[in-house]
């Protein structure tokens, strides 16, 4: 993928905005997605827009998967309940990963880890100096909420953060610290960022 900038649009929530790419309104073909995964419109050069589908599927890591990624998947595929590949549908093509674990006795989901793929990430040693993708860490952490519903938790999950990320992910997520480190996304802010990637339940 290399477009120059690339945009992510709520289907069911259109006061969100939709912006107009060279007089271009894509608000009109939104209808035709379903309403899995984000949308993505791809600008590539201000000249050809890209509309793309994602989707997440779990996965079972074997040893030598993911060799490129800065965190070993495979080990940690033995620590959570669940790996989940956030994919561009129909492709092979995965640009993010989540692992988490449902703890019943604190009716949480609790998120293991995150990552997207090398060529999102800045902070991996082969990025390119330039996102293919945008908030590939909001639609993982839906997932967790995702499945925080289905447990019957209310969409509540919490994770650890890395200091220099705590004031992100506040802003980004409606995060709380509820620890030195430990961030947790309670049931309101959990709706709110569910609704941001896939509408109302």
């Amino acid at each position: 993928m290399n477009g120059k900038v690339i945009r992510f649009i709520k289907l069911w929530r259109m006061s969100w905005g939709i912006e107009k790419i060279r007089g271009k309104d894509v608000k009109n073909d939104l209808h035709k997605y379903s309403k899995e995964g984000i949308i993505v419109i791809q600008e590539d050069n201000l000249k050809n827009v890209k509309i793309l589908n994602l989707e997440t599927q779990n996965i079972k890591v074997k040893k030598n998967d993911f060799k490129n990624w800065i965190f070993d998947w495979y080990e940690q595929s033995k620590k959570s309940d669940v790996i989940k590949a956030l994919k561009v549908k129909d492709t092979s093509e995965i640009i993010g990963l989540i692992g988490f674990t449902n703890e019943e006795a604190n009716k949480a989901i609790y998120v293991d880890l995150i990552e997207a793929s090398p060529m999102n990430n800045p902070k991996n040693k082969i990025f390119r100096g330039e996102k293919d993708y945008f908030g590939i860490g909001g639609r993982l952490l839906v997932e967790a909420i995702k499945e925080s519903y289905e447990k019957g938790y209310g969409g509540f999950i919490y994770f650890d953060a890395k200091t220099e990320l705590i004031e992100y992910y506040k802003k980004e997520f409606g995060a709380r610290l509820i620890g030195i480190q430990r961030m947790a996304i309670f049931e309101k802010e959990a709706e709110i960022l569910y609704e941001k990637y896939n509408g109302k339940r």
